[in-house]
């Protein structure tokens, strides 16, 4: 290969120049004079670059007029007189083309000097960013659709929470005053199935909010400091009773090795193992569920925690195990009586496993059980003082 010289190197600007479907542009300081103009301009603009050649003033007209006040030349200009040949700017304005298209562009330049270090030329580069500022808008009315939905879900869960629990609990209200008022036998059990009754519709209720609100990274993310065995023990304690009436034996186990204290988002946490526990006791017809909390990883003050829970129920068949953790997907039809539920438990262990940028794994085969593996980052806290609280927004 032959060594490039000056000439083949200024031979390979002007043909790059020549084909690129940008403009380049080579003028005198005061941007009086134009030395060169590559053809894209022709393209862009929609107009000569003879014209130009001989009146670069008017280029200034052919900015959108709401951009001609903008004047990108004297800005360049005064960069210069500031700057010198450290001068560097970019521009963005609007053009009109000879056929009336508005195109959007974005131009860069800098200072050219001699050998004696005199600034003696302007160049730079324009570039047509039409379809990137218009997928720009694009995305910013699909924002604010969406930010004009999320307002309106907003609100309506709002109401929501008011026009629904308040009638529903002046039903469960009256429905225990009968209870307890009457004598009647019949009356009695009549009156203890309305209060289940709209408890569980206050339950489905619950769920259908939390669970949106979960979907849409609503519930706050609060980093804390916490003793991590006492909200996963309470989860334990509150479905003891649940085991026992099922006959099942409910196991826990929790590795001493690791660190009392933790910093992490306990309310998270808890929820994990509880929406965890609470399927493993519902698809668990005999035998046992276990729930170990294991060290999995201790480097510095990061501590990865192992949370597992196993059953021994009727296990999830392979071609549904990705399918467990879609909003509203359940494994059959409500009406097969099978599975209960509406779907949102194991989305929510989802979307918070995630948000404590933790993995989740599901082990499992039909008539044999399942496994659910959580492997979930925390912190040491420098100082076992009083705890601290940071809130911390999740990202959109």
């Amino acid at each position: 290969m032959s060594l490039l010289t000056l000439e083949s190197i200024k031979s390979f600007l002007i043909q790059f120049a020549e084909q690129s479907e940008q403009v380049y542009w080579l003028g005198d300081p005061e941007f009086t004079y134009l030395a060169y103009v590559s053809p894209a301009y022709e393209e862009i603009w929609g107009r000569s670059r003879e014209a130009l050649y001989k009146d670069p003033s008017i280029w200034i007209s052919h900015l959108y007029p709401a951009d001609q006040k903008i004047h990108p030349i004297l800005k360049m200009k005064q960069k210069v007189v500031e700057d010198g040949l450290k001068a560097r700017f970019r521009e963005n304005y609007r053009i009109i083309r000879s056929d009336g298209e508005m195109r959007w562009i974005i131009d860069r330049g800098f200072p050219v000097s001699d050998e004696m270090g005199k600034i003696i030329a302007i160049t730079g580069v324009a570039v047509d960013v039409t379809k990137e500022k218009q997928q720009e808008e694009v995305l910013k009315k699909a924002k604010k659709q969406v930010e004009v939905a999320n307002q309106a879900k907003t609100e309506f869960l709002e109401n929501m929470r008011h026009d629904i629990r308040t009638p529903l609990s002046g039903i469960i209200g009256c429905a225990e005053l009968l209870q307890s008022k009457t004598n009647d036998l019949t009356i009695s059990e009549y009156a203890n199935d309305l209060v289940k009754s709209s408890h569980a519709l206050l339950d489905f209720h619950n769920n259908v909010l939390e669970g949106i609100q979960v979907a849409t990274g609503e519930i706050p993310f609060v980093k804390k400091k916490f003793d991590l065995r006492q909200p996963l023990e309470e989860i334990i304690n509150l479905n003891k009773s649940l085991a026992a009436e099922k006959q099942l034996i409910l196991q826990f186990h929790y590795d001493e090795r690791i660190p009392q204290y933790v910093m992490g988002d306990p309310v998270r946490v808890q929820r994990i193992l509880l929406e965890l526990l609470s399927n493993a006791l519902t698809f668990t017809k005999k035998g046992q569920v276990t729930v170990n909390i294991a060290l999995k990883k201790k480097e510095s003050r990061e501590v990865i925690v192992e949370l597992s829970v196993s059953d021994t129920g009727m296990g999830i068949p392979k071609d549904k195990q990705e399918e467990i953790f879609i909003r509203f997907k359940r494994l059959t039809p409500s009406y097969k009586g099978i599975y209960k539920g509406l779907g949102l438990g194991l989305t929510t262990v989802k979307q918070f496993v995630d948000d404590l940028d933790g993995e989740i794994y599901v082990e499992s085969e039909l008539d044999h059980g399942a496994t659910f593996t959580c492997f979930i980052p925390f912190q040491e806290p420098f100082v076992m003082g009083e705890t601290t609280i940071e809130e911390i927004p999740l990202p959109d």
